[in-house]
């Protein structure tokens, strides 16, 4: 079975909804967001000392600190104490450190994050040193980036000046302030001041400056996030800022490069995709060129994550109607079918398992109808076989069929004349 053959699977349990399992409502999301601007607005950030550590009846712990260095925030807060239950901190998505506080002692530093409105306190991080901790680092080179947050210091910060694609920005700090160094910029840091360059309103890029970003989308070694925000950064200030195709048109760039290889990145890419709403048509048709083109990069001679996933993005209940295919959904079908046919033999099982989903998934749709995709389908596994008699994933497609409809596959005596 294909490696990506879990993402289809929910199709095949027929009439069960798969219902995300819910965090209870009391949880909060206690993670630090140190890349969004608005978080840094919302909290105080400091570094701490441990004072004492005291163990109540119940397993809690009650932890005194003393701040020392005051990183972000007009003060430091009142609050003195955190007090941990020995069982409620476990439901908080992003909560302490591990192993916090169990392994800690008076005299210990610890990064504190405190909501300026409700008083929270959040242990971001135990610090070992302050001197060499890389994320006190990046923050501290947050805290100066956000005295000064001029496009020429954002973009000069959000790269690495060993870069030689981007060492030739053309910005030229214009208020004096030179840039923060940049050489090894960590992925918060870049992250920070790419989506602060995205809300800019004006940032004078040049066609220069744009034909670097584009070669910052086929870099490998920078994950999803990142080139994400490049394209929404080239796209926005050289076309129409008000264009509010922007974001899909950065996605279908990515999706159409695939440049993320057989990553879990591509599917997430994808699925980004195929959300987003008002654009199913025009999806469905990107995504059918794109498996069906033989020049689209699948990356090495096994059926890699890109064609998996872009062929269960099109078994989406978003692109496919199960329960009353139209013709957006026909095309879906008719597309595996025929690339059923002439595609690859490494291919020949994702595909074929694309189908087999689709005709399985479309149980309610009126007999007649189901029929008529049943027998698109058994002739085209039919077909298929033909040309591989030893595939084994395609025979168990048309022994599950035999099973489950049986009246595809009349009994031998039916079949004499």
């Amino acid at each position: 079975m294909p490696r990506n053959c879990a993402r289809l699977l929910p199709i095949l349990c027929l009439g069960l909804i798969l219902i995300p399992l819910q965090i209870q409502a009391a949880t909060r999301d206690v993670s630090a967001h140190f890349e969004d601007e608005t978080y840094w607005q919302a909290h105080a950030i400091y570094l701490a000392r441990i004072t004492a550590i005291k163990i109540d009846t119940n397993g809690g712990y009650d932890i005194s600190f003393t701040p020392i260095e005051l990183i972000s925030g007009s003060s430091f807060g009142t609050i003195r104490t955190i007090q941990l239950s020995g069982n409620l901190d476990r439901f908080q998505i992003g909560g302490q450190p591990d192993n916090f506080p169990q392994k800690n002692h008076p005299g210990d530093e610890i990064l504190l994050n405190e909501d300026i409105r409700e008083h929270n306190i959040t242990v971001a991080k135990v610090i070992e040193s302050a001197t060499t901790d890389s994320l006190l680092k990046a923050l501290h080179k947050l805290v100066a980036i956000r005295a000064h947050p001029s496009p020429a210091i954002l973009f000069s910060s959000a790269v690495s000046a060993d870069d030689p694609v981007l060492v030739n920005w053309a910005f030229a700090p214009s208020d004096g302030h030179p840039a923060p160094g940049t050489s090894g910029n960590d992925y918060l840091v870049q992250t920070y001041c790419l989506k602060r360059l995205l809300a800019q309103t004006n940032l004078g890029i040049t066609p220069d400056n744009v034909a670097s970003l584009q070669q910052i989308q086929s870099n490998q070694t920078l994950g999803l996030e990142t080139r994400f925000l490049v394209c929404q950064i080239v796209l926005k200030f050289s076309h129409d800022p008000t264009d509010v195709g922007t974001e899909y048109s950065c996605l279908e760039s990515l999706v159409a490069a695939n440049t993320h290889g057989d990553s879990a990145d591509y599917l997430q890419l994808v699925d980004t995709l195929v959300a987003i709403p008002d654009r199913r048509d025009q999806t469905v048709k990107f995504l059918c060129d794109l498996a069906e083109n033989p020049k689209f990069p699948r990356h090495g001679n096994a059926v890699s994550n890109a064609l998996n996933s872009i062929l269960g993005g099109l078994c989406s209940p978003a692109l496919f109607h199960y329960d009353d295919p139209d013709s957006q959904s026909d095309g879906i079908f008719t597309m595996g079918v025929t690339l059923l046919n002439h595609c690859p033999p490494e291919e020949r099982d994702s595909v074929a398992f694309m189908i087999h989903a689709l005709c399985a998934g479309m149980w309610r749709v009126d007999p007649a109808r189901h029929r008529s995709y049943m027998d698109r389908t058994v002739a085209a596994l039919k077909l298929a076989c033909k040309k591989d008699p030893d595939d084994l994933a395609i025979k168990s497609y048309l022994v599950d069929i035999e099973q489950s409809y049986p009246v595809f596959f009349p009994s031998r005596d039916q079949q004499r004349p």
